[in-house]
């Protein structure tokens, strides 16, 4: 679904992809770790064609997304939904204004089907009935699920979850985790999930990849993480401040 092949780029003279290679089968719910600040968000927005790579290739379906043009890149867009860690909602519309925006903006559809389509999602969610709340009256884990509302209204092939637990009690982290799992399983979406939050990982992950020093360094299922000697993957998954990883980057 997703293939990733020796991603190079490079901001003021700093090296953030040097070489990034991985992929992500259809289907499949596949998290990236690794520190902050590592380059895993800059990965997530040469998937979406937001930025261009110094080198290497990005096919999505099939299709090289590195070399389209903004027409090509609109069109491949229409198959992601993306879930921003703050969520990156509208303050200024409503609930139902800010998941009907991108139906409104690319489906143009009729706004009966509109309405029934929001109520949907925001249904799956957990959220029915909320359409009238304006956004200040929500708490952080109901803008995390507004977005996601969001983001599957579009009905994507493909879901990017930018840190989606970032900031949430434990208890809603479990639930967005729950989500996740559920969208994978209700919709059959394909997911790349960007976090560093340990215990989300095996709650969610088919598939692990660690970003450390601008390459992927190791990948493999949560049990196969739980088993790991590799030091760099060791050190991170326990959180140790001794090992390769130094507490001063």
């Amino acid at each position: 679904m997703i293939v990733v092949d020796n991603l190079y780029k490079r901001f003021n003279h700093h090296d953030v992809l040097r070489g990034v290679s991985f992929s992500v089968n259809r289907g499949e719910t596949a998290v990236v770790i690794g520190r902050s600040g590592c380059g895993k968000s800059v990965l997530l927005k040469h998937i979406l064609g937001l930025m261009k790579p110094d080198s290497g290739s990005i096919r999505v379906t099939g299709e090289e997304i590195t070399t389209m043009d903004h027409i090509g890149l609109d069109r491949m867009r229409c198959k992601f939904g993306m879930l921003f860690q703050g969520a990156a909602l509208f303050d200024s519309l409503n609930v139902y204004e800010n998941v009907s925006f991108g139906l409104r903006r690319v489906r143009k559809q009729p706004e009966r089907d509109i309405r029934e389509k929001v109520a949907k999602v925001l249904s799956q969610v957990g959220l029915p009935g909320i359409e009238e709340k304006s956004i200040s009256d929500l708490s952080g884990g109901m803008r995390k699920r507004v977005g996601l509302a969001r983001a599957i209204a579009m009905d994507p092939e493909i879901l990017l979850y930018d840190e989606p637990t970032t900031g949430l009690d434990p208890i809603m982290s479990r639930a967005i985790d729950e989500l996740i799992v559920k969208m994978k399983q209700e919709l059959n979406v394909t997911s790349i999930v960007i976090t560093h939050d340990i215990t989300s990982v095996f709650r969610v992950a088919g598939r692990v990849f660690m970003m450390h020093d601008g390459v992927i360094i190791d990948g493999g299922t949560p049990e196969e993480l739980k088993r790991t000697e590799h030091p760099v993957l060791r050190q991170f998954i326990d959180g140790a401040t001794e090992g390769p990883i130094s507490v001063y980057q």
